[in-house]
């Protein structure tokens, strides 16, 4: 299950991640999972990545199994503000409004073009990584 992967990678590096969405992606001709993970303090995109990968694998008989088949993870840590500016841009702010912890397509194109944009404004140091 995502959220235990997700709790594994807060208690070995000791930060909060108050949100994430992952996306299936077909990339160097295999299926990636793209995460983009908002901790707070930002941490390592490698160790978070062998993190999550190795507790999924560890809880998740399906992802074990499609795991096989996947080239790598790739993790991108972010400011979790961005994760609210997106909701905002897109006018779902307020409780009601859950950011979608999976992403398909369009919207996930939409999604990494908002964050590449805004991390290019502010100059920030957040990191991507994989497991291969």
């Amino acid at each position: 299950n995502m959220n235990q992967g997700i709790q594994q990678v807060e208690e070995k590096l000791d930060v909060n991640i108050r949100e994430f969405t992952v996306c299936p992606a077909v990339e160097e001709g295999g299926y990636v999972h793209k995460w983009y993970i908002g901790c707070e303090p930002l941490a390592d995109s490698a160790a978070v990545a062998r993190i999550l990968d190795k507790r999924l694998m560890e809880v998740n008989d399906d992802y074990r199994t499609e795991r096989g088949s996947l080239l790598h993870i790739q993790v991108q840590t972010i400011p979790v503000e961005l994760f609210y500016q997106w909701q905002e841009a897109q006018g779902k702010m307020g409780g009601q409004n859950k950011f979608p912890r999976v992403m398909k397509g369009r919207q996930f194109t939409e999604w990494e073009n908002f964050v590449r944009q805004k991390l290019k404004n502010q100059g920030s140091k957040a990191s991507i990584s994989d497991s291969r």
